[in-house]
């Protein structure tokens, strides 16, 4: 190395960066918080956004097309809240009064149902619901 006065000041090179690399980066899946699920028991869904991203810049990444991201997509709807819900009671409208004046008596039934919102209601044994809740 020699002292920077001996050399041309007009043949020196340029100092500085250029730029390379220039193909963009591959657009990847950026996937946000699920959401609430829509039922408290038997089986509800959940839900949440997907993007496809690409980086622009060290710090900024642009919005694209979904067919840019990688085939496999993640999963936007899950279930959840798979567990039976419990069964509880309910009852049948009361019938007329047994009598049109003095003291008669109406009769209602109460039976045991389950409350699964994804099934038909059924029917079940009494001993299956809490029997102190009973009406």
């Amino acid at each position: 190395q020699v002292n920077f006065s001996f050399c041309n000041p007009q043949t020196k090179p340029l100092i500085g960066s250029s730029i390379c690399n220039t193909k963009p980066c591959p657009a990847y899946w950026s996937t946000g918080e699920w959401g609430e699920c829509s039922r408290t028991c038997g089986t509800g869904q959940k839900t949440r956004p997907i993007r496809c991203l690409r980086k622009v810049t060290y710090q900024r990444e642009e919005l694209v097309v979904h067919s840019l991201c990688p085939v496999v997509t993640p999963a936007q709807i899950e279930p959840c809240n798979i567990q039976a819900c419990q069964p509880e009671w309910s009852t049948a409208a009361w019938t007329q009064c047994s009598k049109t004046c003095g003291r008669g008596l109406k009769k209602r039934s109460v039976y045991c149902r389950s409350t699964d919102p994804s099934a038909k209601p059924v029917i079940l044994a009494d001993s299956m619901c809490k029997l102190h809740q009973k009406p």
